[in-house]
């Protein structure tokens, strides 16, 4: 779809005169979550887990996707709940969150902070709020049930970062470097797929038209390769090729490829077109992306775009417990089959940008602008990739490299 075709929804917010004064949002006011409250209590000292250990934690389910390094705020009023995350929150532990869609893998968590009270006069009733942070991925060992809430057993899962080949032959310089590759049959770009920095840099020239602002240099290829497959443009089935990706350099390749492809943004019910990659934009720290727990618990997690298509709004604007400071927001629904779409929110202190919608990305798809060749040619990388997981010989996985590199 063309930008000429793109039409952006009526704002409702000031003129011009008083949009020119008015102040860049401050991306950290969001991922501090303080339509929470200020007043929670921040849970010291940090839990670690070595890879490969085998765990006793509490395990969530039917919660959005965790990816490691997200935050996820929740809240609970079922009272069995309380008592069994109130025992982690004691005894500083983590607790795991399984992946949509998976019986054995999930992401664990660590809680950062907590608050418990009780609400009502006339039914009290408690309320644990927290917000946690993703650590790393895991695997069951033990076998739950649908629904099922209590400590099971897990394995923390290791994350391979591939040596390059030029290091193993201790050639630092790039000088050696590029003597090296002379002397090979395999071109230059090939060795390339192994160089965590190359592939650093790549990703964020990819990914910084979202982000709207310079990236901070990369210090753990580990995190970042994370924080690029959270903000990568795609959808649940290749959120989760991403995270099944065992290894640091495929899953920045992983993410290198999916950031390259153009697609629309689209209605999940009726498949038609809201929006478009071009007009992704970043109202987060982290990203364009991010995770939000409404009043009763429900937990959404959003992506940010600055235009939009096809939405109808439900109701008045509200600015109480608003998940970006300094914004109303309302409820959008798609105009042609009335699934909700996610929120419309408009400046009330005369903030930029003076309008945006968060879209729930369980409402929404990505409809990838591409020939089908090429299509099927992506998706078959993306799953190579995935597989790779199972092989723990790297030395086995070369054929493999030599075949997908090319693509």
């Amino acid at each position: 779809m063309s930008d000429e075709e793109m039409v952006p929804e009526a704002s409702d917010a000031e003129p011009a005169e008083e949009e020119i004064q008015a102040e860049e949002y401050d991306n950290d006011l969001t991922t501090e979550h303080t339509y929470l409250g200020r007043d929670l209590e921040t849970l010291t000292g940090r839990t670690f887990t070595e890879d490969g250990s085998i765990q006793s934690m509490l395990v969530f389910q039917e919660l959005p996707m965790l990816i490691p390094g997200e935050t996820l705020p929740l809240k609970f009023y079922h009272p069995g709940k309380i008592k069994l995350l109130s025992n982690v929150i004691k005894r500083k532990q983590l607790f795991g969150v399984l992946h949509p869609g998976q019986k054995q893998y999930g992401t664990t968590a660590e809680i950062r902070n907590y608050k418990l009270v009780v609400q009502g006069s006339a039914e009290p009733r408690p309320c644990l709020t927290v917000i946690a942070e993703g650590i790393k991925q895991f695997q069951l060992m033990e076998e739950l049930l649908r629904h099922q809430l209590r400590f099971v057993k897990v394995q923390i899962l290791k994350d391979v970062t591939l040596q390059s080949p030029e290091k193993r032959l201790l050639l630092e310089r790039q000088r050696d470097r590029g003597l090296m590759t002379t002397c090979s049959p395999w071109p230059r770009f090939l060795y390339n797929q192994f160089d965590k920095k190359y592939l650093v840099q790549k990703v964020s020239e990819a990914i910084a038209p979202f982000v709207k602002k310079k990236i901070p240099p990369c210090t753990d290829p580990v995190k970042f390769s994370y924080w690029a497959a959270a903000n990568s443009p795609v959808n649940s089935h290749e959120r989760r090729l991403l995270l099944a990706a065992s290894c640091t350099q495929d899953r920045l390749r992983m993410a290198l490829v999916y950031l390259s492809l153009n697609c629309d943004i689209c209605c999940k019910g009726c498949h038609e077109v809201i929006s478009s990659k071009a007009y992704i934009i970043s109202m987060s720290r982290s990203g364009a992306q991010g995770t939000f727990v409404n009043r009763v618990g429900y937990v959404h997690n959003l992506l940010t775009v600055g235009q939009i298509r096809r939405i109808i709004y439900q109701g008045a604007r509200d600015e109480s417990f608003s998940w970006y400071p300094g914004y109303a927001w309302t409820i959008g629904n798609c105009s042609e089959c009335h699934r909700h779409l996610g929120w419309k929110f408009d400046t009330v202190k005369h903030l930029k940008p003076a309008t945006f919608w968060a879209l729930s990305r369980e409402n929404i798809e990505f409809r990838v602008l591409m020939t089908q060749d090429r299509l099927t040619a992506a998706q078959e990388t993306a799953e190579l990739f995935a597989e790779q997981e199972n092989d723990e010989d790297a030395d086995d996985q070369g054929a493999l490299h030599e075949n997908l590199y090319w693509f």
